[in-house]
């Protein structure tokens, strides 16, 4: 008898601790429901005050960071994937005062773009934007830069009108990046990809093509998701679990944190290795492996669990027939995962000559 009340004691006690966590864990979704709301908010008000200026608002996704400046009479647009840089202030005028001012706003929103100051604190176009003559744009050259490639080139014949009604005329510059922007990209954040695939036993290069395919290389990249960074993760999902595995205690991380490449990185690729060895544990090491990882990360794994692992018995299956089945075959994936684990295993390859 007193071995069940002991037993009933320890099953009460574990069932209260566990209700215990159970209501922080809540309390956290909570918090974290009420803070994303809360920037929701302050986010609409500001886009309603650049449309008062600008007319529409243009939001930032994964391969384009879009930024207001200079009490949001610039603005800046990279194109990570295109390569493409174009940055605009506007004039309530064409007097001379006026646009003295816009060429000022200019100016100092391309040195802005062009500097760590921003939320991932790295210079997101180091070594990509290049003069005429293809030297590399440098902080000791950057003056001469906009002196020689920038202001000889400014225009203003376009017009905007915004929602005050008010019309206003546009200064534009569009800034020229090196062809191979996006391998210069990749080698800056190698060292980290290193330091962690090598720790979670990961290939680089697989690493590296998620990023290419998540964000091409934008540290800044925000989806309509609410996935942020280069490795684009949610954080009420693989942020929160990647975070609990790396740290030991539950936490959301926040946008500001996963916009820092290094800890983008570490949460993203610790997160594959939860796919790996955690929810495919059972599947054998192999391509196809691989395959049902790169689905899961778009799709999610217990998705691939349930359409592709269970209905198929896919770990009988080869590697071919796997990712034929996740490409074209299962009329349960997405079109967007399918085409993923296409990109993601196709720019593999392109990453070799840093391992050479």
């Amino acid at each position: 008898m007193r071995i069940f009340f002991l037993i009933l004691f320890m099953d009460l006690f574990i069932l209260t601790q566990f209700n215990f966590a159970q209501d922080i864990f809540d309390e956290i979704d909570k918090e974290f429901d009420q803070l994303t709301q809360e920037q929701d908010d302050l986010w609409k008000t500001y886009a309603a005050e650049i449309e008062k200026t600008w007319g529409d608002f243009e939001r930032s996704t994964e391969k384009k960071w879009v930024e207001y400046g200079q009490n949001r009479r610039a603005k800046s647009r990279i194109e990570f994937e295109k390569g493409n840089v174009e940055v605009a202030a506007v004039a309530d005028t064409k007097s001379g005062s006026d646009m003295d001012n816009a060429r000022k706003n200019l100016i100092n929103q391309i040195k802005k773009i062009l500097s760590d100051d921003n939320e991932s604190k790295t210079n997101v176009l180091e070594n990509q934007v290049k003069f005429s003559d293809g030297r590399i744009v440098t902080k000791e050259n950057l003056e001469d830069f906009i002196k020689v490639e920038i202001l000889p080139k400014l225009s203003s014949d376009e017009t905007v009108t915004g929602k005050d009604g008010r019309k206003r005329y546009i200064l534009k510059a569009k800034l020229p990046v090196v062809k191979n922007h996006v391998l210069v990209r990749a080698k800056k954040y190698l060292p980290i990809v290193l330091k962690y695939a090598n720790k979670y036993l990961l290939d680089p290069k697989f690493i590296l093509a998620v990023i290419y395919t998540e964000s091409a290389f934008n540290p800044l990249a925000k989806s309509w998701a609410n996935a942020f960074g280069l490795m684009q993760l949610v954080p009420r999902f693989g942020g929160l679990e990647s975070f609990e595995f790396v740290f030991g205690y539950k936490q959301k991380p926040s946008p500001a944190y996963l916009f820092q490449p290094e800890k983008n990185i570490e949460l993203g690729t610790a997160y594959f290795h939860l796919i790996f060895n955690k929810h495919f544990k059972d599947v054998p090491d192999s391509k196809k492996k691989t395959y049902m990882a790169i689905a899961s990360y778009n799709w999610g794994p217990h998705r691939v669990r349930k359409y592709i692992i269970n209905k198929y018995d896919a770990k009988n299956l080869s590697d071919d027939e796997v990712y034929n089945i996740i490409r074209y075959r299962s009329p349960n994936v997405p079109k967007e995962t399918q085409n993923y684990l296409e990109r993601v295993t196709k720019r593999m390859p392109m990453f070799n000559p840093f391992f050479k």
